[in-house]
């Protein structure tokens, strides 16, 4: 079974909305592509400086519960 890697995104890449991140397994030989690879556990990062209101998108529409 592989290890475990840490591989972070490039500094001071600027993620847009509905921007896509793409994982893809590469043989360390010769940069082939390598299929039947699992990836699990993954987590993204996000640093805000600016707070969280400029991590909202919408458009946010509300919708009353039961018995409104």
């Amino acid at each position: 079974m592989a290890q475990p890697l840490i591989a972070p995104m490039p500094p001071n890449c600027t993620l847009g909305v509905d921007c896509t991140v793409e994982v893809v397994a590469l043989d360390p030989t010769d940069g082939s592509t390598v299929t039947g690879v699992t990836v699990a556990n993954y987590s993204i990062y996000v640093d805000s400086a600016g707070g969280a209101e400029q991590l909202s998108y919408g458009p946010f529409m509300f919708v009353p519960g039961p018995g409104a």
